[in-house]
């Protein structure tokens, strides 16, 4: 479980990496995550004085990332071709899916094929441990839909499990669950990850992810099933 402090600093990372301009308050802080204004201000007191974070000196008071202090882009997205150039916005709105406060967004990824929707899905695993999003030990579990078709009773106890195995949605505790190429899911199918999806963001937030982290891919061919799930997935 992440302390106050890593929420309040992955906050101020996370609003500086999606381009805002401009410092954030106290109250700003306070009011996003939800936590006591006199207990963001001693944590921010606390960042400041160990130089992870800059603040102004006149009223109200704001508070910057300090340049090249606590990015975990380098990190986790660095061996991703135009991570900082031409797939920067695709960066940064993965990282807003995985540091979301309260829950991270289960995510659509849209592309030809062969344009690396699996290794970015893999990156933000590895982005969710490294922040501390994650445990160490998470899962990345694969569904390729491909495998499937319109096999619907198979593709089911694949995903959900039965009396004989447990599903991918178990295997994917706390960690994250990849359907790959949805756009070979049949409607019922899809409709069933999507309450799934939907219940999940339901359950008790004292865990932050009683549920995997949902994210699918798919390509062209199939424009509904992108339109299904990107219709409730928060980030596509």
């Amino acid at each position: 479980m992440k302390s106050n402090k890593d929420k309040v600093y992955d906050f101020i990372n996370l609003h500086f990496a999606n381009g805002q301009e401009g410092g954030i308050s106290t109250q700003y802080i306070s009011e996003a995550l939800n936590m006591q204004r006199t207990n963001v201000s001693s944590i921010l007191s606390g960042l400041v004085s160990e130089g992870k974070i800059d603040k102004t000196n006149g009223r109200p008071v704001l508070y910057y990332r300090k340049d090249g202090m606590g990015d975990l882009t380098v990190h986790s997205f660095s061996d991703m071709t135009g991570y900082n150039g031409s797939l920067k916005r695709v960066v940064q709105l993965a990282k807003a899916a995985i540091l979301y406060p309260g829950k991270s967004l289960n995510t659509v990824i849209f592309g030809a094929k062969g344009t690396g929707k699996r290794f970015l899905a893999k990156l933000m695993h590895k982005f969710a441990i490294q922040s501390g999003i994650f445990p160490i030990d998470s899962k990345f579990v694969i569904f390729d839909c491909r495998n499937y078709g319109e096999n619907v009773k198979a593709a089911i106890d694949e995903l959900f499990g039965n009396s004989e195995c447990e599903g991918c949605f178990a295997q994917a505790y706390q960690g994250i669950l990849f359907i790959d190429n949805a756009q070979y899911l049949s409607s019922r199918v899809r409709g069933l990850l999507i309450s799934r999806a939907e219940e999940g963001r339901e359950e008790n937030p004292a865990e932050r992810h009683p549920e995997p982290l949902i994210v699918v891919s798919c390509d062209n061919k199939n424009p509904m099933a992108y339109d299904d799930f990107a219709s409730v997935f928060p980030i596509g």
